[in-house]
């Protein structure tokens, strides 16, 4: 365990040094912002197909309650429904 630590530790340097870290800092960003922009379009395709199917329940919902609101307006009306020929 010991020489581990010690091929670790050799020369410690207390800054990183340039050609170590700015390349991998380099990749990992454009790799971040690659995975980003990947999943904002995987997200936003769903969250378009999320907002159309809730548009078209609630329209469909919306015409159910006019409908049903139509007819009781026509019972109310005619009566029973006798009189009325359709």
């Amino acid at each position: 365990m010991k020489w581990r630590v010690s091929c670790v530790t050799y020369e410690p340097k207390l800054r990183p040094t340039m050609q170590c870290h700015v390349g991998l800092y380099f990749l990992s960003n454009s790799f971040f912002i690659k995975a980003a922009i990947s999943f904002s379009i995987l997200y936003f395709s769903r969250a378009c197909v999320a907002q159309s199917t809730a548009s078209c329940c609630i329209s469909s919902l919306i015409s159910a309650f006019l409908i049903t609101a139509l007819r009781s307006d026509i019972f109310l009306r005619f009566g029973d429904g006798e009189d009325l020929q359709i």
